[in-house]
């Protein structure tokens, strides 16, 4: 959930306040309804996840992305890297990349 905020951050850090406009909502009608259009994408994905949810219990029935076996594969090569490289080093490259 955090990397699309991120990314936003970043786009609207790169791109400045005024160019990234088209990502305020707008209202509209629908008969004599004034409605916004982030009010109905925000209760859509709320109805998409909350039906996800409730018809995979709660996603415990999704099968997984990836077989288990890639899965202790990138967790091992994580640990690797994460040995290798000191903490003062990823501290530093968090701190550059913000």
């Amino acid at each position: 959930m955090v990397l699309p905020i991120m990314f936003i951050a970043l786009l609207v850090r790169k791109l400045g306040h005024r160019s990234v406009s088209w990502m305020r909502g707008r209202r509209f009608r629908v008969g004599r309804l004034r409605l916004h259009a982030t009010s109905l994408t925000m209760g859509a994905v709320t109805v998409l996840v909350g039906w996800i949810l409730i018809f995979t219990n709660g996603m415990a029935a999704v099968p997984e992305l990836l077989p288990s076996n890639w899965n202790a594969a990138f967790e091992n090569l994580g640990r690797q890297v994460d040995a290798a490289v000191p903490s003062w080093a990823w501290t530093a490259l968090v701190g550059a990349c913000c």
